[in-house]
């Protein structure tokens, strides 16, 4: 079957990419859309939570991003109770306390001034995958479904990619496999983009070749319930403490509802999974408010020692939860107590846990990778069989120049192309970053009446996208490696400087606007 743009891969970045080319006139009055995802899209369409329970991935869309889900349509089926907007961070060390604010601008108007307080503009929303992934489907559906006179939008879900094959021409011809029939299909490309995560079939397929390490560290994610004094007192403000084993992050989804998300060792990211929920939610406040050393020696003594070279593994003791959160309350308690000072107020922390909703915790290593290119390069066609040699001499016809090299037609988006520490919530944006890209060319070529999947066409996209993100790959790496230094002078530095920077309201503009916060950018 001949296609023309082919995307696989059904996460968040796929399906808005192909929910953005779906709504393209330029492009599908001439061109056919087609997502093939191995799982079935049919729960990402059916989704449909508890008024009061929440997803245990969640994104914070920078405003850039949530401008380009509005443009293409797929913001309006979101269901917006369910987002979260962020006026606010506050970041500050484990080991020293220093600390930066970034919040949005003041922004009045007469419904806030009568309370004499002003509005925050937001500095990106929080999102749901399955909230952002479900709507960008309606939007594909909706397309498809008005759009009669164009060229066919199609989802192929519950088809999984079994091999890639490079035919004559050098275009892509897939061998997928229906999880339920077992019926197999062949599908030809035009272009073929991956969206299909860092193990990427189409990335393999393409002999594009990725650089990065394993930080061996896991990011704990979990849903918690909060009761804060005042309803929705301390909800718009993401929550950030650096610890030395990696950062814990509090990140309001509703008014009584937050996502957590604690990079650490593996040893203590097993340790956490492992604890009952009741002895977790006060671990959460202990991570955000004891000294690190006080944090460490209570997990230090939850985990059991190290098995014998020999002969039977001890047995592990059964923890005691109510002794467990008893003694985390005291130490909390103690900490209060050792620290009060009514002359100087406390710096402010997240709402206090009160439980974890259960079923949603769960971890993922944490990768740094970077392809060394998002495009697959031209390549030389498997050679033909030797020629028969001419009646009148024994010299071979010359290979045609255009038989040298011919165009891989395949691109990268998102976890294809880059995997980033957790630190900064930036995975998703550059992911929806590169749709944006990628949409946005792929239309102005079709306006053209250019190949889509030729090398030359495509170029400008790694042009505009490659060095920014590597540039945010980098900066994440370098936070990580900073904050996990514990010597004193790293410590002093690091704190320096960011107390001096907190004091610069340009300087964390111009870092907000390099984010994509709408704060900055409407100064």
């Amino acid at each position: 079957e001949q296609h023309d743009v082919v995307v696989v891969g059904g996460g968040p970045a796929g399906l808005a990419l192909t929910a953005a080319l779906s709504q393209s006139d330029a492009l599908t009055q001439t061109h056919s859309i087609t997502l093939v995802e191995g799982g079935s899209l049919d729960q990402t369409r059916g989704w449909s939570p508890r008024e009061n329970e929440y997803s245990n991935r969640v994104s914070s869309i920078t405003a850039e991003n949530k401008h380009w889900l509005i443009q293409t349509g797929i913001w309006k089926h979101l269901d917006e109770a369910r987002t979260r907007p962020l006026s606010e961070l506050q970041v500050w060390d484990g080991l020293s306390n220093a600390r930066i604010e970034f919040h949005g601008g003041d922004d009045w108007d007469a419904a806030f001034a009568a309370a004499m307080r002003p509005r925050r503009a937001n500095m990106s929303t929080m999102v749901e995958n399955l909230n952002l992934q479900r709507a960008a489907l309606r939007r594909i559906d909706e397309c498809a479904r008005d759009r009669p006179g164009n060229k066919r939008i199609e989802l192929l879900d519950g088809n999984r990619v079994e091999a890639i094959e490079r035919v004559e021409g050098g275009w892509p011809v897939l061998n997928l496999r229906n999880s339920k029939s077992g019926r197999t299909r062949r599908i030809r490309a035009r272009l073929l983009i991956g969206a299909d995560g860092a193990n990427s079939p189409v990335k393999a397929y393409s002999n594009i070749e990725s650089f990065g390490w394993a930080y061996d560290r896991h990011g704990v994610v979990a849903t918690l319930a909060v009761d804060p004094l005042v309803p929705g007192q301390g909800m718009n403000t993401g929550w950030q403490r650096f610890l030395p084993e990696g950062p814990i992050a509090f990140l309001p989804v509703s008014d009584t509802h937050a996502s957590l998300v604690w990079s650490t060792t593996p040893a203590y990211a097993a340790l956490i999974k492992s604890l009952p929920l009741e002895v977790l939610a006060p671990l959460v406040d202990a991570a955000f408010t004891l000294p690190h050393d006080q944090l460490t020696s209570f997990l230090d003594s939850l985990i059991p020692p190290p098995e014998p070279l020999s002969g039977s593994p001890p047995a592990a003791a059964p923890l005691d939860a109510p002794a467990l959160v008893n003694r985390l309350q005291g130490l909390l308690v103690a900490h209060s107590q050792a620290t009060y000072d009514p002359s100087n107020p406390a710096a402010p922390l997240p709402p206090s846990v009160v439980s974890v909703q259960p079923s949603s915790v769960a971890s993922f290593p944490l990768r740094l990778s970077h392809t060394s290119s998002y495009l697959g390069l031209p390549t030389p066609p498997p050679p033909p069989p030797p020629p028969a040699p001419s009646p009148s001499t024994d010299v071979m016809a010359p290979v045609a120049a255009a038989d040298i090299a011919q165009d891989m037609r395949t691109v990268l988006v998102g976890d294809a192309a880059h995997t980033v520490h957790p630190l900064a919530g930036q995975g998703l944006n550059l992911g929806l970053a590169d749709s944006r890209s990628l949409s946005t060319l792929l239309t102005r070529l079709a306006l053209q009446g250019a190949d889509l999947g030729a090398y030359l066409s495509l170029k400008p996209y790694p042009k505009e996208r490659y060095l920014a993100n590597h540039a945010v790959l980098s900066a994440c790496d370098h936070l990580a490696s900073l904050y996990a230094r514990t010597d004193p002078v790293s410590v002093w530095a690091r704190s320096t400087g960011v107390e001096v920077l907190n004091e610069l309201g340009p300087v964390k503009d111009l870092i907000m606007r390099r984010a994509g916060s709408a704060a900055a950018a409407d100064r």
